[in-house]
């Protein structure tokens, strides 16, 4: 649990004191195109991969479907919101919907690692609370976030 803290808020405190304390890195940031960032969460359709683990018992259930089919939605959210700030089609509608995209992804972030680390790896028999075991997912193709024992 330390280390997914850490894992957590390192990179967040990295990055928000270097966007604080660098007018470069500031700039850079601000002068990304909102369509460009939103549209980089396309990657999230790595969330089929979750599924297809939960399918063949290399990943938890628990972890492989909700996470999985979030991480899809998100990404499949992620093109039309992109496309539509891309056209400059903004609306109160377009801003609601890009805040509940956020946070609906943020809240898939925040589950498929509670859950990562909460659920044991299919293989152990085990249905007791595991702990984050690197190197991570040896059999996963996605080495990322919490593993487990194959």
């Amino acid at each position: 649990p330390f280390a997914v803290g850490l894992f957590l808020l390192v990179p967040i405190i990295g990055f928000a004191s270097a966007y604080l304390l660098s007018t470069r890195v500031r700039h850079a940031v601000d002068s990304l195109p909102l369509w460009v960032v939103t549209i980089s969460h396309v990657w999230r359709f790595v969330g089929i991969g979750f599924v297809i683990g939960a399918v063949v018992n290399v990943l938890p259930v628990q972890l492989g479907y909700p996470a999985g089919l979030y991480d899809i939605a998100v990404a499949a959210l992620c093109l039309p919101l992109a496309f539509a700030i891309r056209r400059r089609a903004f609306s109160p509608g377009l801003r609601t919907a890009f805040i509940a995209w956020n946070v609906f992804g943020l809240i898939d972030l925040i589950f498929a690692i509670t859950i990562g680390v909460l659920f044991p790896s299919p293989s152990s028999g085990s249905s007791a609370p595991t702990t984050i075991r690197p190197p991570c997912m040896r059999r996963w193709p996605m080495p990322t976030g919490p593993g487990w024992r194959s």
